[in-house]
């Protein structure tokens, strides 16, 4: 019991500390909001030696620079290369290169090319470039960070949750969009008429890119998404109305087998591709999930309908309020913590 009163507190202090300083760099960036006009060109800097490899975790920085780039019609994005296999202990050796071109095409997806410049360099190549001969053009955000080579990624995520919220007048020029690029024609049998629902299930596969032993307690059980795919059910409007599932080709080929219910397809059915699966969520009419994962940080950056639940507190990120993620959310977006699942099937 002293232990988790221990660990509770620790945290706690956590959580504060890093939206302290989050706040001390909103702070700096503001006050030095007339430099970066006129001179500075910020830059954000996702150091591949130090974050940790997930795209959830990458695109908070990612949308941190998309955000500065609306904001101040410049910005440069810097992904510092490293394909040390000691740095990427929880990928395995043959799929880095995989997750790294997944990440350049999130990158040009994302901020595309106008008031952006997307670079790839090496620390070395970084620090001449960027701190030791042009340091009076630049404004790095989290420099202190960088300079020390530590991951900003969740501090990324707290500097926009207090950008976005000061600045609501960029929403409708930030906000995340559907599109159909990655998606297959089967898409358009569905004609933006369905919900998504998040379906998480890792297994330790030869297909899997992480090497390490999986954590599979926080895969979404068959029971419970056959409840609240059956709630949903229960208003008239989505009675008969399309689900697609959003979870990876392992999580079908084991769901499928579970829940027999009319009217359920999976995001492998449209795609492939991780790019695939966030556009059938900006493209669906409601999103659910039942213990976040790292997907939907896509959502929350849309104004898309949505009802996202936490088993806990959010790790390393900080909540806007009791009862809100982010401060920009509306009454149709939803978000719980320590939720179980009478709690969430309550909300629907």
């Amino acid at each position: 019991m002293l232990r988790k009163i221990i660990n509770h507190l620790k945290f706690f202090t956590y959580i504060k500390t890093n939206k302290y300083l989050s706040y001390l760099e909103y702070q700096n960036i503001i006050h030095s909001i007339s430099d970066i006009k006129n001179s500075k060109k910020p830059v954000v800097v996702c150091d591949l030696k130090c974050i940790p490899k997930t795209y959830g975790n990458f695109c908070q920085i990612l949308f941190l620079s998309l955000f500065l780039k609306i904001k101040f019609k410049k910005c440069n994005f810097v992904i510092i290369k490293n394909t040390d296999p000691s740095n990427w202990e929880r990928i395995k050796k043959n799929k880095i290169l995989k997750l790294l071109n997944d990440y350049r095409k999130i990158s040009s997806f994302f901020l595309g090319s106008k008031n952006i410049q997307i670079e790839e360099m090496h620390w070395s190549q970084f620090r001449k470039k960027y701190i030791e001969e042009n340091d009076k053009n630049y404004f790095i955000v989290f420099k202190k960070f960088i300079k020390l080579r530590k991951s900003i990624h969740y501090l990324s995520f707290n500097l926009l949750n207090m950008f976005l919220t000061k600045n609501f007048h960029l929403e409708n020029k930030f906000f995340l969009r559907g599109s159909k690029k990655f998606l297959n024609s089967n898409f358009q049998k569905l004609n933006r008429n369905y919900l998504t629902l998040s379906a998480r299930y890792s297994v330790n596969l030869n297909s899997n890119i992480h090497s390490k032993i999986i954590n599979r307690s926080e895969n979404n059980q068959a029971s419970d998404l056959k409840k609240i795919i059956l709630k949903i059910r229960e208003n008239k409007l989505n009675k008969n109305k399309k689900i697609v599932i959003i979870t990876s080709e392992e999580g079908m080929k084991h769901y499928k087998k579970k829940i027999n219910l009319k009217n359920i397809n999976y995001s492998y059915e449209y795609t492939k591709n991780f790019l695939g699966h966030i556009e059938l969520i900006l493209n669906s009419e409601k999103y659910f999930s039942y213990g976040a994962s790292g997907i939907v940080i896509f959502p929350l950056l849309a104004s898309k309908s949505y009802l996202i639940s936490w088993r806990h507190e959010p790790n390393q990120e900080y909540r806007y309020s009791s009862d809100k993620y982010v401060g920009w959310q509306k009454r149709n977006q939803k978000t719980i913590f320590y939720c179980n699942l009478k709690t969430y099937l309550s909300y629907i």
